[in-house]
């Protein structure tokens, strides 16, 4: 049975609503052997990282997309491999590798053992991610529910699914100038989303509609809409939500290696793995192939 370090980002939403001495009787009852269990905010994951970075026990690092992802930044240089333990609301990269988001199967899963995942790493203007980014409405949508977490999804959905509409409306005149490995375009769209690999085809309204088809493919997944008015968002964000997306007749998709994507606007506002950071234009987007190395507990299955 292998023994773990663990570190943990208690201001995750899983964390928040399970708390603090929950999470430790819930790993203690698990029978999942480790040697420090660290419980702390996000502020203080860096410090905690540096301790845990010379153990050679093994790492899992448990927090939402955002954690991970500034995790991740922080051992790439150091060539440490770690395992997530999903704590976010759309924990999109421990559900491409196929890892359980309920805590008790997380930990059961890890305590039989894990593989080793090489997976690509994705730069906005030298920004790493892991899952994908994005500059128009995606970036507002994604701070509205930041700072309405305390608002019971039930509630917080509807808002959000307004919110983003709205935004559709209002950024669909934006202009973007594109350049994919050589390649230039210009057009018009409200949302572009640049993805670290390719997403595949999924059909039902679940959060696998964000499911990518590989993790080490070596490619960037550029997707733009071009809807242009309330009827076509209305029917995109409906395909969003219940699956085919990747179908809508007003998507454009391209694939590269290195993309250079500018507007009119001297900053743009990007979500990044879902954190939200404001970038210079024009904003260069490059990948990494196998540079990440991510441990997948057993039983679990990965993206093909």
């Amino acid at each position: 049975m292998p023994k773990y370090d663990i570190i943990l980002n208690i201001a995750s939403g899983t964390a928040q609503n399970l708390g603090a001495e929950n999470l430790k009787v819930m790993i203690e009852n698990s029978g999942l052997e480790y040697g420090e269990l660290i419980l702390c905010e996000g502020t203080d994951m860096d410090k905690n990282l540096e301790k845990l970075i010379p153990s050679p026990l093994p790492l899992l690092i448990g927090g939402g997309d955002g954690t991970i992802r500034y995790s991740a930044a922080k051992l790439l240089p150091r060539k440490k491999a770690f395992g997530i333990i999903p704590f976010g609301t759309m924990n999109l990269l421990a559900r491409d590798l196929g890892i359980p988001t309920q805590l008790e199967e997380t930990l059961a899963s890890y305590k039989q053992g894990y593989d080793e995942a090489i997976v690509d790493a994705s730069f906005v203007n030298n920004e790493l991610y892991l899952c994908a980014a994005s500059i128009g409405t995606m970036p507002s949508a994604s701070q509205v529910r930041e700072e309405n977490r305390e608002i019971p999804n039930i509630i917080m959905f509807p808002q959000l699914f307004l919110h983003t509409l709205s935004e559709f409306q209002r950024l669909s005149r934006k202009r973007i100038y594109l350049n994919v490995d050589g390649r230039k375009y210009k057009f018009r769209s409200p949302a572009i989303v640049i993805s670290n690999n390719k997403f595949t085809e999924t059909e039902g309204a679940s959060f696998d509609n964000f499911k990518r088809g590989s993790l080490n493919d070596g490619l960037l997944a550029i997707y733009a809409t071009k809807t242009q008015n309330i009827w076509d968002h209305l029917r995109f964000l409906g395909k969003l939500l219940l699956g085919n997306w990747l179908k809508d007749e007003g998507l454009k998709k391209w694939e590269g290696k290195q993309i250079i994507l500018n507007t009119k606007s001297r900053r743009e506002m990007v979500s990044i793995d879902g954190d939200l950071i404001e970038l210079p234009t024009p904003i260069k987007f490059t990948i990494q192939k196998g540079a990440l190395t991510l441990l997948q507990p057993h039983q679990a299955v990965a993206s093909a």
